[in-house]
C-alpha cells in the first residue's frame, strides 16, 4: 500500500513537472511572438499578447518591459516611467530598463533626475555606449550642438569596441541558417569595422 502510495506522488510531481515545462516553454514562445509584432510595429496587438502573458505569469519581467516601450512609443511617456521605475527597482541588474528609464526622464524633461542617473553609470557602466547616447540627448534638449556632438563620438567610439559582437552574432546566425539575419549583423560589423579603420 505504502509503495502505491509513494508511486502516486512521484507521478504526480513528474507531471507537475513536465505542466510547469510545458507552460514556461509556451509563455517564451508567446513573448516571442509578441517581439516579432513589436518590431513589426504591430504595438496593439504585441502589448496584448504581453498582457495576456502576464495574466498567467506576473512575475514574466520580459513582458512588462515590452509593455513599457510600447508605452513610450504609444507617446504614454509618464505611464512608461512608473513601469521602467518599478521594473529597475526589483531588478536592479537589469540594465535595459534603466536606460528606458532614463530616455523617458528626458521625453518629459526631466533632465536633472536623467542627468543624475548618467553621471553615475558613467563611472560603474563607462564601456556601455547607451550612456554616451542618452547624454547626446539630455544635451540636445539643453540646444547645445557642441556637447551633443562630442557624446555622439564617444558614444560612437565605445561602439566601435564592441563591433566583434556583431561579427560573432553574425556567424552564429549564418551557423543556425538565419542568412538574411546574419547578412543584417555583417552589414553592422562592416560599417563598425570601417570606421575604426578611419580612426587609425
Amino acid at each position: 500500500m505504502k509503495k502505491m502510495f509513494y508511486r502516486l506522488i512521484l507521478f504526480c510531481l513528474i507531471f507537475s513537472g513536465c505542466s510547469f515545462e510545458k507552460s514556461s516553454k509556451s509563455l517564451e514562445e508567446k513573448y516571442l511572438y509578441a517581439l516579432d509584432l513589436y518590431s513589426k510595429e504591430n504595438l496593439s496587438e504585441a502589448k496584448k499578447i504581453a498582457q495576456e502573458i502576464l495574466s498567467e505569469d506576473k512575475n514574466f519581467y520580459k513582458a512588462k518591459f515590452l509593455i513599457s516601450k510600447i508605452d513610450f512609443f504609444s507617446c504614454e511617456y509618464e505611464e512608461a516611467y512608473k513601469k521602467f521605475s518599478v521594473l529597475y527597482k526589483k531588478y536592479p541588474e537589469f540594465t535595459d530598463a534603466l536606460m528606458w528609464k532614463i530616455r523617458t526622464c528626458i521625453q518629459l524633461n526631466k533632465i536633472e533626475e536623467a542627468e543624475l542617473i548618467l553621471n553615475e553609470q558613467k563611472f560603474f557602466n563607462s564601456k556601455d555606449w547607451r550612456v554616451y547616447y542618452l547624454f547626446s540627448l539630455v544635451e540636445a534638449k539643453k540646444n547645445n550642438l557642441s556637447l551633443q556632438l562630442l557624446y555622439l563620438k564617444i558614444a560612437e567610439s565605445v561602439l566601435c569596441e564592441s563591433s566583434s559582437v556583431y561579427r560573432d552574432m553574425a556567424f552564429v546566425l549564418n551557423g543556425l541558417g538565419s542568412e538574411k539575419k546574419a547578412m543584417e549583423y555583417s552589414v553592422k560589423y562592416a560599417f563598425l569595422f570601417d570606421r575604426m579603420e578611419e580612426e587609425k
